[in-house]
């Protein structure tokens, strides 16, 4: 910071300043984390094997009950875009059951950062699909960290596993990221 800077800080400025000198810092962690995690991967450092297990039975706060093909009795909580997706998925032949991962308690991608996609899918072939669900009143923010994740995880694991992002409107311009229509055919192949 320049004096003049440094001068300007006072008691209403300071929380602003402090604001945003953590976002920088945690900006700059998470590119280098990233840095590094790629560097790992090309390393052979970092691989996939199967770990999780789903449990039995699931306790939720709120539920949907009422979709077909639904792993449990009842799943998590949804919005209206993520409903929309999952009945639609369902609705597919190919599709054996569907899951609402339990945010911050289910199946999670353990990167350069933590990534909880919004739903596990199992097709009729066993193909294992991950899908994060991302309505229109999403900016995306991080949405390309998500994404770059997800397709690390789909390229370790084999190619019974799939990653994919679904938006409502406007995908990113990348590869596994799509809007709904076009994903629906996709994953009816699979």
């Amino acid at each position: 910071m320049t004096d003049e800077e440094r001068a300007g800080i006072n008691i209403k400025t300071l929380p602003a300043y402090i604001a945003q000198l953590k976002n920088t810092i945690e900006r700059l962690e998470m590119t280098y984390r990233k840095k590094h995690f790629d560097e790992l991967i090309s390393a052979g450092k970092i691989i996939c094997k199967p770990h999780y297990t789903l449990k039995k039975s699931i306790s939720l706060g709120s539920s949907h009950s009422n979709i077909d093909k639904a792993l449990y009795a009842a799943e998590g909580d949804m919005n209206d875009f993520e409903k929309r997706l999952i009945e639609k998925i369902a609705g597919l032949k190919n599709i054996r059951w569907w899951h609402r991962n339990i945010e911050r308690r289910g199946f999670n991608l353990n990167g350069w950062l933590n990534h909880y996609p919004d739903f596990i899918v199992r097709t009729e072939s066993g193909k294992i699909i991950l899908v994060e669900a991302k309505g229109s009143h999403l900016d995306g923010d991080d949405s390309k960290d998500k994404l770059s994740l997800g397709r690390d995880w789909q390229n370790l694991s084999g190619a019974d596993y799939n990653y994919f992002m679904v938006f409502d409107s406007t995908p990113l311009k990348d590869r596994n990221s799509y809007t709904l229509n076009k994903f629906l055919e996709i994953i009816s192949a699979l």
